[in-house]
């Protein structure tokens, strides 16, 4: 098998191999010759959204390769996988970042969904396979039993964040982004209806104001547009990027400072979503419910649930502590109460003070 990456005898560098023999000269139209730059993208360089020499594949003639060597260190960012993940990209003739491979070109043990994962020594492949299956794994309607109460919630991605009594998470309440899975007319259908049986009083939406669009059969249930209307609906928007790998940064925190003084001044329970309910939102509610006092092990258990969902997309939460530890600048621990320590972080920095905070923790963490 040809590898497409190599580490040295220390695992302390790492390189990177496409073979021209191996992978198809043609993506979407688009002919790679063999000047075409192609880079190495991944979520250590927040996939490259343009050009950049530093992680540029250097030529080797005659063997028709492109080669990069640099530290692992560089790349031991997790991706949705929980481990690294790499893709090799160039920039078409509009600037527009393609993927040089996909997984229907090639069928690498180290493939995961479209992209590639790196394994170290110490990882069991064997663990690795077992999450690609589920990974891969699109339910249909018959994987579910829609009258089963827990199955509702595992289609939705609708379910209350376990240790913060006011919060819930779900799936988005009207946008459709999986309209070729059968699966989705029902899912939005129920988090509608779980919304209303639950009682939810206010929304945060991180995935900005969108419209429904009656041509994709997306519709605003009167319950929610009551909510709306009453201004218990807060549209912010911001990126998988800064929720994951800039999280510590001062456009997330103030983004998530606006969420958390909107929760202290409006009516509980409350419903977080993005568009998958996954990413902005198991950030978001990692760290709500971190504010109120859940140890991590609850926190990443709730935040695999999203991987069940079964729409081709998967979570494992070392994604999710890479992003939390970047904001506390230390490890977490699996049982300790980190409350206090991020409290810290958002006061310190001047995004808020202990009284919204306090005012979170009266809406979220009283118990029933």
């Amino acid at each position: 098998m040809h590898d497409l990456y190599h580490l040295s005898g220390d695992n302390t560098r790492i390189t990177f191999t496409l073979d021209e023999a191996l992978f198809y000269m043609q993506h979407t139209g688009y002919t790679v010759k063999d000047d075409t730059a192609i880079f190495l993208g991944g979520p250590f360089n927040k996939w490259l959204p343009e050009p950049d020499p530093a992680w540029k594949l250097p030529p080797e003639k005659p063997e028709k390769k492109w080669m990069l060597r640099i530290k692992t260190d560089l790349i031991r960012t997790p991706g949705n996988s929980g481990y690294p993940e790499f893709n090799f990209i160039f920039f078409d003739d509009d600037g527009i970042r393609r993927n040089l491979v996909s997984k229907e070109e090639s069928d690498f043990a180290c493939s995961f969904l479209e992209n590639y994962a790196v394994l170290f020594p110490e990882d069991d492949r064997l663990f690795f396979e077992e999450k690609k299956r589920k990974a891969e794994y699109i339910k249909t309607l018959r994987d579910f039993n829609l009258k089963n109460a827990q199955d509702r919630m595992v289609i939705s991605n609708f379910r209350k964040v376990l240790g913060a009594e006011g919060l819930f998470r779900s799936y988005h309440p009207y946008k459709k982004s999986f309209r070729q899975f059968e699966t989705e007319d029902s899912r939005s259908a129920i988090v509608k209806e779980l919304m209303e049986e639950t009682g939810i009083a206010s929304v945060v939406c991180l995935s900005g104001e969108e419209k429904a669009l009656e041509a994709n059969g997306e519709t605003i249930s009167v319950y929610h547009k009551q909510l709306i209307d009453k201004g218990n609906v807060y549209f912010t928007d911001t990126s998988y990027e800064d929720a994951y790998f800039d999280s510590a940064g001062k456009r997330f925190s103030a983004v998530f400072a606006d969420i958390v003084r909107f929760i202290g001044t409006h009516e509980a329970p409350v419903l977080v979503h993005c568009r998958l309910g996954s990413d902005r939102t198991g950030v978001v509610c990692a760290l709500l419910a971190a504010l109120c006092g859940v140890p991590w092990r609850e926190i990443a258990e709730d935040y695999k649930k999203t991987s069940d969902t079964g729409i081709g997309q998967f979570r494992d939460s070392p994604l999710l502590r890479y992003s939390l530890e970047k904001i506390l600048g230390k490890t977490l621990t699996e049982t300790g109460d980190h409350s206090q320590d991020f409290a810290g972080f958002y006061i310190t920095g001047g995004y808020l003070t202990q009284k919204n905070i306090a005012l979170l923790r009266t809406k979220l963490c009283q118990t029933e």
